[in-house]
């Protein structure tokens, strides 16, 4: 029985990753998805749109919980899309959806769970993401020998 652990930075190019987990996944295998959502936006986002000038503060707050909800309603729906599809097929599916701040907790799982692969896709947009969180999640993957597959918006 084969456990593999997929880490959602991204909801972009998700036929391809769910492609992979079919190729890759049989029954009575075990996924773990986990869906990283971000408690911020990018201070480059905020930046760009704060630049404008004649917005105000209010509006740009308002502006980014705005795109921050929508990011974690997308993160929701992609995450009951993948659990429905691999339900379909006798998969055990678990789904978490995290905070970029609860890197740690993928740690934990991937501990707990003794979890036989990775599968990561990250997103290209700048906007969405910190190079910070790639940072952690690099060092995270150089102290464990679990083979990994990188995915840039569901291109490898």
């Amino acid at each position: 029985m084969q456990k593999v652990l997929l880490i959602l930075f991204s909801y972009a190019g998700m036929d391809k990753i769910i492609a992979r987990l079919t190729e890759l996944i049989e029954k009575d295998d075990s996924l773990y998805v986990v869906g990283v959502v971000l408690q911020e936006i990018s201070p480059s986002f905020s930046t760009l749109i704060s630049d404008i000038g004649f917005l105000g503060d209010k509006v740009v707050r308002d502006v980014q919980k705005a795109v921050g909800d929508i990011y974690q309603e997308n993160a929701r729906i992609h995450l009951n899309e993948i659990e429905d599809e691999f339900k379909k097929q006798d998969i055990n599916v678990i789904k978490d959806e995290i905070t970029d701040a609860d890197l740690v907790r993928i740690d934990r799982k991937v501990k707990e769970e003794e979890v036989d692969k990775i599968i990561i896709n990250y997103t290209k947009n700048e906007y969405i993401i910190h190079s910070a969180i790639d940072t952690k999640v690099q060092d995270f993957f150089n102290r464990n020998d679990i083979p990994v597959e990188i995915y840039y918006d569901g291109i490898k």
